[in-house]
């Protein structure tokens, strides 16, 4: 994602969620990071998808 542009929706259609670590599989968001994600600002989706590329990182 570039600055300034919205952040689109990271889901990719694998949705399982990791009971350990409390993280979908498929995008590694929690549930709480799906539920609201329509409702996020622009920014606040920024900020989740920087946690996503850490969590993608330390999990592979």
């Amino acid at each position: 994602m570039n600055p300034g542009e919205p952040a689109g929706n990271p889901c990719i259609n694998i949705c399982r969620m990791d009971h350990n670590d409390k993280f979908c599989q498929g995008c590694w968001r929690t549930l709480p990071e799906i539920s609201r994600w329509d409702r996020m600002s622009d920014q606040q989706k920024a900020d989740v998808a920087a946690l996503l590329e850490r969590r993608r990182h330390e999990k592979v």
